[in-house]
């Protein structure tokens, strides 16, 4: 019974004792088709989001190919500029204030439920001063 368990532990163990911790390993392995992925990234030159906000910690497995996380990244860019062009088409008041929020990490529904609640307040802002003067002589 124990040369049978002494086997079987033989044979899920690594043959080879690597040192650190799993994230540490991984991270070891796996910095350089980050740092490519990064750098990928960087020459696509996205305004409104950074690459923590697009990073998909399965581009940097193994069973990723470079090419598809490539083309993930290229997709996220363009959706980006793609909700920002959404914004910008509104020609809200508060276009800045939207934008700013998207850069911020949030999504373009998110940026885009705000803008009811904006106007609601800029309303809410101008009515007493309208009040007073209507009721001054």
């Amino acid at each position: 019974m124990k040369r049978q368990l002494r086997k079987s532990r033989e044979f899920y163990q690594p043959h080879e004792k690597t040192s650190g911790n799993k994230s540490q390993r991984l991270k070891r392995t796996t910095g350089s088709e980050s740092g490519k992925l990064r750098h990928y990234f960087d020459t696509l030159e996205c305004e409104y989001r950074t690459w923590e906000q697009i990073y998909d910690k399965k581009w940097t497995n193994k069973t990723t190919p470079e090419a598809k996380a490539m083309e993930e990244i290229k997709a996220a860019v363009i959706g980006a500029e793609t909700d920002v062009r959404a914004i910008r088409a509104l020609k809200s008041d508060f276009e800045s204030t939207l934008l700013a929020s998207y850069r911020s990490g949030k999504t373009l529904t998110e940026c885009l439920a705000m803008l009811p609640m904006l106007e609601k307040e800029k309303a809410a802002s101008s009515e007493p001063a309208d009040e007073t003067q209507r009721w001054l002589p």
